[in-house]
């Protein structure tokens, strides 16, 4: 199934499908997978993971988030924590500062 999420989808959240399309995510648990594209203009969450078939664009997302794509992977903003890989893309990732852990 391809899933399209117009305004926002709250609370812990576990998607499984075929490609995605959303305004904005917000919980404490996201778990994402899709079997092609994943596009989401916002996500909020404590933990997050996504995996893509294919391509993964984020917008901004606030948190802690493993990304995994097969293609490019593409996160516009990102305020926290980020662990990323991409398969045969690109890793595209604007960040506006970074900090040494400890």
């Amino acid at each position: 199934a391809k899933l399209k999420v117009t305004k926002v989808l709250e609370g812990n959240v576990s998607i499984r499908c075929k490609s995605m399309v959303g305004k904005m995510i917000n919980g404490d648990s996201i778990s994402i997978a899709t079997s092609e594209s994943l596009q989401v203009e916002a996500m909020y969450g404590s933990d997050a993971v996504v995996r893509a078939g294919s391509n993964v664009d984020l917008g901004l997302f606030r948190g802690q988030l493993q990304c995994e794509a097969e293609g490019d992977a593409n996160i516009r903003g990102i305020d926290g924590q980020i662990a990323i890989q991409s398969h045969s893309g690109n890793i595209h990732l604007h960040v506006n500062s970074l900090t040494k852990g400890n």
